[in-house]
């Protein structure tokens, strides 16, 4: 199901015709992607899968069907991103990318959440709010705190320099 959703992710929409005649035309047309491998029948029923569960919309215009993901879909796609993330590594630019954030108790699972995949992505943590990295996480972070729903919680920085600098370098081995 995440190679499909995935791929609605990708495309934005997926139109699958139900005109005969539009179907051999498009047969000799270039394809961007190859679906000769899967069945009518189960690329229908992992739609029918994401969108009981609200990850896509289905639109019937009489000619075909479009299949386009949901917010919770582009959600639901993330969170398996994030289940597969791996440390950051590459080339130092001498920067250090510094995530600090407030999240009330309140919202304790998400707080336990963020610290998870802040360690996954390789970061560590000079106080319980405060992570470092040697590495441009920008991206991953603006997404996982909009994914676990605290977006004004999450602050990132970036400093030139941080005292006890000798030993983030030996913990990242630079």
């Amino acid at each position: 199901m995440g190679g499909f959703l995935k791929l609605l992710n990708d495309m934005g929409e997926v139109y699958f015709s139900t005109d005969r005649y539009q179907i051999w035309k498009n047969l000799h047309k270039p394809k961007i992607f190859d679906l000769e491998e899967y069945f009518p029948s189960v690329v229908k029923k992992q739609i029918d899968k994401l969108v009981k569960k609200g990850q896509a919309e289905v639109k019937n215009d009489g000619k075909g069907v479009r299949v386009k993901i949901t917010e919770k879909g582009k959600q639901e796609l993330f969170k398996h991103e994030l289940n597969n993330m791996v440390r950051k590594t590459g080339e130092w630019d001498g920067q250090w990318r510094v995530v600090f954030f407030d999240v009330e108790e309140i919202d304790r699972k998400s707080r336990d959440k963020l610290r998870f995949y802040l360690r996954k992505m390789g970061l560590i943590s000079l106080q319980r709010s405060v992570w470092v990295s040697p590495f441009d996480i920008t991206p991953e972070v603006k997404r996982l705190r909009e994914i676990l729903n605290i977006p004004y919680d999450v602050r990132m920085g970036v400093l030139s320099g941080i005292e006890y600098e000798g030993e983030l370098k030996k913990w990242f081995r630079l």
